[in-house]
């Protein structure tokens, strides 16, 4: 299997990869960490209702960033929206997540969404009257070798106009925002990256959107759909019928799971994350990029710490998608390998086709929290210790892990299912966070039947089942 290269870790470091596997149910990660079970949130609690409306006009399926972020960008249009989640509001990656807010490294037809989303970012504390933990403090890679440096030049120049204030750092520069152990040749950087904490930022918009007259239910599984004339005409959950004429899939890790149960094809795979929480220290004042880890300050000055190593946990879906994702096992954007584990079995063991009128999967597993891998965690203090002189005596506040969703080529699914007028997709986020305000505000437009802002062509479902060619990108 291909190695990574510097520019995959630095790209990758924003989801603080650990496990890689396959499918979008309950899934595992590799050798450390190879149990997932029910578990608990780490985002802060939300007010919720514990029954369904019995109609609305918009269903979001999944209370996580981009299904929130929908909801309140429709709420603030008078639209009557629910948010129906089986567990809790940013239960799983939402909650999860490293927190980047960053278009480094990121394929250059993907700026126009993201740059929607920084600007969408910096307007979200007022727009919400709350706090998201979004700062933008910049964010810088330091390199030492002349291959790196021409690595972050090309980037910037197909980059264009997509990334204005991103630029080069002379070495003293490069030493004086990131002091390491290192000694930085140059540096990438680019200012108007930052990041939002993942424990406050879903659960502040859940709020402004309820404020602004959306309904959240939780915990409440959506178990499927009905149409009538081929449309969508019920939304069938486990407390009740919602009469409705447009859902929303935002199910993350979970919404092939629901996709296939209702005939549609979308293969993905979770990058299961190890990371860390430490106290303030005398750090890096950005976003610091290093291979094989990222670092994030954070709002109250101390730091987040997320890894880019771990296993491709061959499973049952792994087997079943194997095509679709040849490119990714072969040249892998993430430092990930196969692994096998017991889980195998258990998720064969799973109901891929359930009735409506029975238990879901998201009923039998509430929130997806995989085991945190002790080999990751390790790494992470050492590797961070060795380069951070300042960090030697760094107190560690809380380790976790979780899912990040992918698609075969790495760009998400923000649009309408052709087949089945009134479903709309927007899943696949392996940048969630960065991209998520912008992917609420198309698929607000969306739902509500507008020209969305950008054009969502990319990022179409049909292309997994028209016979496109899909190229992984970064």
């Amino acid at each position: 299997m291909a190695k990574w290269t510097r520019r995959q870790v630095l790209i990758a470091s924003a989801a603080g990869g650990a496990a890689a596997v396959a499918g979008g149910a309950v899934l595992l990660t590799g050798s450390g960490g190879n149990i997932v079970r029910p578990g608990r949130s780490r985002a802060r609690a939300v007010s919720t209702d514990p029954t369904p409306p019995r109609q609305a006009d918009v269903v979001i399926i999944g209370g996580g960033l981009i299904g929130v972020a929908t909801a309140f960008y429709l709420a603030r249009q008078g639209v009557d929206v629910v948010v129906c989640e089986k567990g809790v509001i940013a239960g799983e990656a939402s909650g999860r997540a490293h927190g980047d807010v960053a278009s480094a490294g990121l394929a250059p037809f993907k700026l126009d969404l993201i740059n929607l989303s920084k600007r969408l970012w910096g307007e979200m504390n007022p727009a919400i009257q709350g706090e998201s933990g979004y700062r933008r403090f910049g964010f810088v890679a330091g390199y030492v070798d002349e291959a790196e440096r021409q690595m972050w030049e090309d980037w910037i120049r197909e980059a264009g106009a997509g990334a204005p204030a991103a630029r080069m750092l002379s070495a003293a520069e490069a030493n004086r925002l990131v002091p390491a152990k290192t000694r930085w040749a140059g540096a990438f950087c680019d200012p108007t990256d930052g990041g939002a904490e993942p424990t406050l930022a879903a659960p502040a918009i859940a709020e402004a959107a309820r404020r602004h007259g959306a309904k959240l239910v939780a915990p409440c599984a959506v178990r499927g759909f009905e149409t009538s004339g081929g449309r969508i005409s019920h939304v069938v959950t486990e407390h009740g019928v919602i009469r409705t004429r447009t859902a929303v899939l935002a199910g993350g890790a979970w919404s092939t799971l629901f996709a296939e149960n209702n005939g549609l094809r979308l293969p993905s795979l979770s990058i299961f994350s190890t990371q860390l929480h430490v106290d303030r220290l005398a750090g890096p004042k950005v976003i610091a990029g290093l291979p094989g880890l990222d670092l994030r300050l954070q709002m109250d000055g101390s730091y987040s710490i997320g890894a880019t190593k771990g296993h491709i946990a061959i499973t049952p879906a792994v087997i079943r998608n194997l095509w679709a994702f040849r490119k990714v096992i072969a040249h892998p954007p993430w430092d990930v390998r196969p692994n096998v584990s017991g889980y195998f079995l258990d998720e064969l063991s799973e109901a891929r086709r359930w009735r409506l009128d029975e238990q879901s999967p998201f009923e039998r597993n509430r929130i997806l929290e995989p085991e945190n891998n002790a080999k990751l965690r390790e790494y992470l203090i050492d590797r961070t210790r060795s380069e951070y002189p300042g960090f030697a005596d760094a107190r560690i506040l809380e380790t976790w892990s979780g899912a990040l969703n992918v698609l075969p080529d790495n760009v998400p699914v923000i649009g309408p299912v052709a087949s089945i007028p009134g479903l709309i997709l927007g899943t696949g986020f392996s940048y969630g966070f960065t991209m998520g305000p912008a992917a609420g505000l198309l698929l607000s437009e969306l739902a509500m039947g507008r020209k969305p802002t950008l054009d969502l062509r990319p990022y179409r479902y049909e292309r997994f089942i028209d016979g496109s060619e899909l190229e992984l990108t970064h």
